[in-house]
Formats: structure tokens, sequence, C-alpha cells
């Protein structure tokens, strides 16, 4: 800020020697004509009081307005040289009109077209000085933000250079932006297919399993059939016959007991069928009330 301040003031300080410079030049054409190089020192050396009066007059006069637009131009950030010289016209010009008005009736009057030029040609010199030291340099450039009423050829390849590389380093970010949105779309869509495809994948394996059963093959769905076992013929012997292993021999004693056991249960066979036979054989008579046995006719 103070480096801001600092060349403000310095470049106000040289427009106003420009501009006190340009007065007395202008108030002094007819003799600056007709001088010789040994009256040029002693000239030069008057003239050095006149410029710093005629400048501190004009800097007094002109701070006002010339620092108000000044701060605008700061405040803006405008560069253009045909802001400072414009504003520096306008200040002069209403020097011209001050001036004017407040002649004295009978004095001579400035209304006049050199008169007029002059003050005109000083405030063009006050404008170009103090952009050339200060103006050029209010703010940094940036594109967008510019105020320039009247553009020097290198100021407008200056402008075209920058909007170009302006305009190349947005398409570039744009670019770059685009790529990196397409890139995360393209990922979030893989991802979304393969969530879905699993998730589709594992829905119908479940539901698959769950509803379809594997179907039997035909060796599964047969009962098997076994063979039934062969039924065992009932071994008969005969009665009384001696119940011996064909594996073991039989000792001898044994043998005898088991004979006689047999004799004794041949015999009790033979008891029970005479028994049953005669039960069967005898059948009453009811008619005669006499007994037809076949029994009793034998007797």
């Amino acid at each position: 800020m103070f480096r801001r301040m600092l060349r403000i003031v310095f470049g106000f300080v040289l427009a106003s020697l420009a501009a006190g410079a340009a007065t007395v030049v202008f108030a002094d054409i007819q003799e600056l004509k007709s001088i010789t190089i040994d009256d040029a020192q002693e000239i030069l050396s008057a003239s050095g009081g006149r410029v710093l009066s005629a400048a501190f007059q004009g800097a007094v006069f002109a701070a006002p307005i010339a620092f108000v637009g000044i701060a605008i131009g700061e405040w803006r950030r405008i560069e253009s040289w045909g802001y400072y010289t414009i504003l520096a016209l306008a200040i002069t010009f209403l020097g011209f009109l001050a001036w004017s008005t407040s002649e004295a009736a009978g004095d001579p009057t400035i209304v006049n077209n050199y008169a007029l030029t002059a003050f005109l040609t000083t405030g063009f010199v006050a404008g170009l000085v103090y952009w050339i030291f200060s103006g050029r340099n209010a703010g940094s450039p940036r594109a967008g933000n510019r105020y320039d009423f009247v553009k020097s050829p290198a100021d407008a390849t200056r402008d075209v250079r920058d909007a170009n590389e302006m305009a190349r380093s947005v398409q570039s970010v744009k670019t770059v932006e685009t790529a990196d949105k397409d890139a995360g779309e393209g990922a979030a869509r893989e991802h979304s297919a393969a969530k879905t495809g699993s998730a589709i994948k594992t829905g119908s394996a479940i539901k698959t399993g769950s509803a379809i059963k594997p179907a039997k093959t035909a060796s599964a769905a047969k009962p098997q059939v076994k063979p039934a076992p062969a039924a065992k013929k009932p071994q008969i012997k005969p009665d009384g016959a001696a119940r011996t292993s064909p594996l073991k021999p039989q000792s001898g004693s044994d043998a005898s007991s088991k004979a006689g056991a047999g004799d004794a249960a041949a015999d009790a066979v033979a008891k029970a069928k005479a028994a049953t036979a005669k039960s069967t054989t005898s059948v009453p008579d009811t008619s005669s009330g006499k007994d037809t046995s076949s029994g009793k006719k034998e007797g």
C-alpha cells in the first residue's frame, strides 16, 4: 500500500512539472523563437522558477479532481493511457473555464484558440507523463477487469495475447474437468453394472436352488428290489429217528440215551395218533339214540 501511494505521488509530481513546463513554453514561445545560443542559458535559468511556479499552481488546482480519478483508476485497475490523458484534459479544460470566468472587465482575455490549445496540450502532456511513470502500473493486469478508453497498438496486442492465453487456460481446465467427469461417470457405471450383475446372479441362483430341485435319475427313482430270501424247506425227520449231527460223532453212552428217548417219544406220538383217530370215528346217532361207532361194531 505504501509503495502504491508513493508511486501515485511521484507520478503526480512529475505530471505537474510537465504541465508547468508546457505552460511556460507556450507563454514564452515568441521569445524562444528569437533567442540566440548566448541567451539560452539565461532564459532557461529564468524559466526554471516560472516552471516551478506554474507546476505548483496547476497541482493545487488539479489535486482534488486528479486524486479522485487516480483512485478510481487504481480501484478498477485501469492501465490505459487514454484514461489518464482524458482525465488530465478534463482538468485543464476546467482550469481554462475557471480562468476565463475570473477575468476582470477591460483586462486582456484568454478566450482564444491559442490559449485553449495551450491548456489542452498541457493537459495531454501531464496525463501522458503520469501514465508513463505511474498509471500503467495501476493494479495487476487481469482479464475482464480492465477499462481501456483509447488503446495503443502495443496495448491492443497485449490484450489480445492475454485474452488468448486466458481462453486456452480456461479451455484446458474445462477439458481436464470434462475428462475427469467422464472417467468418474464411466467408473460409476461399471461399478453399478458389476453390482447389478452380481445381484442378478445371486438372486437367480437362490431362486433356482430353492424353486427347482434337481431331477432324480432313473437309478435313483426306481426302488432297489432285493431278491427275497429263499424259503427254507422244513426238514421232516422220521419219528424215532435219532437226531445226530452229521458233523460231530457221538459217543456210545450219548447215542444209547438219545435212542431210548427217541423210542419213548415215538410211543407217545403213536398213542396220541390212536386217540385222535378214535375220537374222530365215534359219531353219535341222534335219531335212534344209539352209539354207532366203528369201535363198537368191531367189538
